[in-house]
């Protein structure tokens, strides 16, 4: 009786250690997933607390299509990654010669580093200003000059015309100019 008791001791004992051994892989594997979450976010939150941008400028004259927008970084980090940011301009527009004025906002999208005028719907950057480290990268303490090109004229009539702009870490800044 008791040979009897010792295998079968053995053998709950082999297989508990068979299903260790079997589940240690999958704990480990979705521990390395959850650290590397967990230091991903990390630094998308490091990124986001030295991301400061400001528009400093915002011009726009009713009866065109044109928004020229001043964007200043006054925090740490470099940005660069312009393709993933968004730019989003709400104004009003006569949509035919009968009709009143409608408020739109339009999310335009990037056109590239170029001084010509961007196609309607898009921006683009047209200059840099105090671009004295890394050319073409909005660097602490520069700014850059973007306009936007609409898809409608700005009514004549237009109260206001307002500009937002996220960068690629989801910084957001908006400014509006009464007309």
């Amino acid at each position: 009786m008791g040979f009897s008791a010792a295998i079968s001791g053995g053998i709950m004992m082999t297989m508990i250690i068979v299903v260790l051994i079997m589940a240690i892989p999958a704990v480990i594997n979705a521990n390395i997933t959850t650290s590397r979450a967990y230091s991903e976010r990390a630094q998308l939150d490091s990124e986001y607390i030295k991301t400061s941008i400001q528009i400093t400028d915002l011009q726009a004259l009713p009866d065109t299509d044109i928004v020229n927008v001043t964007l200043s970084n006054d925090g740490s980090s470099k940005l660069w990654n312009y393709q993933k940011f968004n730019v989003l301009v709400t104004y009003d527009y006569i949509p035919d010669p009968l009709a009143s004025p409608q408020r739109i906002t339009e999310n335009l999208d990037y056109a590239g580093i170029t001084q010509i005028v961007s196609a309607a719907g898009s921006w683009s950057i047209t200059g840099f200003i105090d671009d004295n480290i890394d050319p073409q990268i909005l660097n602490p303490e520069e700014s850059l000059t973007i306009r936007g090109r609409l898809n409608h004229d700005i009514a004549i009539s237009a109260e206001l015309v307002a500009v937002t702009i996220s960068t690629d870490n989801g910084v957001i800044v908006s400014k509006a100019v009464i007309l």
